[in-house]
């Protein structure tokens, strides 16, 4: 049995934790996911700050590509470390599923290295990337995938604080501090949803309109459908998912190397 005092995410060899404990990860996710929601509907100065934040190749998505890539980087380590069989193969998944999620952030370095999309990928993808999720006719899976995913994870994380930290250990559910991180792109999907009831309801020119100012992140749409649901973000979300995958990754690789330095 694996002697794990608490769930913080870092050992020395000898067992003795990081000062980095829960309650300050989940300190991190509440100061994320507060900020957020400020920026994004407080003055003006602050939306505008926000978009710089989030626009294409900004802050925002250069860390959730190195979050995921670091991610699928510690998968393949304790991918590594694993002797059982099904384990290691469900890590080498976790790796190579990391991989391409932080390529696809990126669209591959299109935008970095300067190489056009191929042309019959271009008329294919909404966006005219290098992409894979953003081809019309299979972006719907990658869509409800990891909307549902993000769901399970929230689920599952707060169920952590009714099992012992040993069955968590066990079972590599992710811990309880995790929650905001897999909470916020779960309501952005919602958010996401009940735009799309609204925008219903709304004359077809206006609907596009309001559509293309939601993308923008222009927040001037809250006076076609209301401002109190727009507060949540996909570009957030994805953010904030992927320090979830993190930290979550990161307190498993910590367990084996703990397992591996104790044998």
């Amino acid at each position: 049995m694996v002697k794990c005092p608490t769930y913080s995410p870092y050992y020395q060899h000898q067992g003795n934790i990081y000062p980095i404990s829960p309650l300050i990860i989940f300190t991190l996710s509440l100061l994320l996911f507060s900020t957020s929601i400020i920026l994004r509907t407080g003055t003006d100065t602050a939306r505008f700050f926000y978009l710089l934040l989030e626009e294409e190749d900004g802050l925002i998505e250069n860390i959730t590509f190195l979050s995921f890539l670091v991610t699928g980087l510690i998968a393949a380590t304790i991918a590594k470390h694993t002797t059982s069989t099904k384990p290691k193969l469900l890590y080498i998944a976790a790796f190579l599923l990391f991989l391409f999620i932080a390529g696809e952030e990126i669209s591959w370095g299109q935008r970095l290295i300067g190489f056009s999309t191929p042309e019959p990928l271009q008329h294919l993808n909404d966006q005219g990337e290098t992409t894979i999720h953003n081809i019309l006719a299979i972006s719907f899976l990658f869509h409800y995938g990891f909307s549902i995913t993000c769901f399970l994870l929230t689920i599952l994380s707060i169920t952590s604080l009714l099992i012992t930290p040993t069955k968590r250990i066990k079972w590599r559910t992710p811990h309880w501090c995790l929650i905001l991180f897999f909470l916020y792109p779960s309501l952005n999907v919602i958010n996401l949803e009940i735009l799309d009831i609204l925008i219903q309801n709304i004359a077809s020119d206006t609907a596009a309109q309001a559509t293309k100012l939601y993308i923008a992140g222009n927040m001037e749409m809250s006076e076609v459908v209301g401002s109190t649901i727009l507060v949540f973000t996909e570009e957030i979300g994805e953010m904030m998912f992927a320090f979830g995958c993190l930290f979550w990754f990161s307190m498993q690789y910590q367990i084996v190397n703990y397992k591996t330095t104790k044998a």
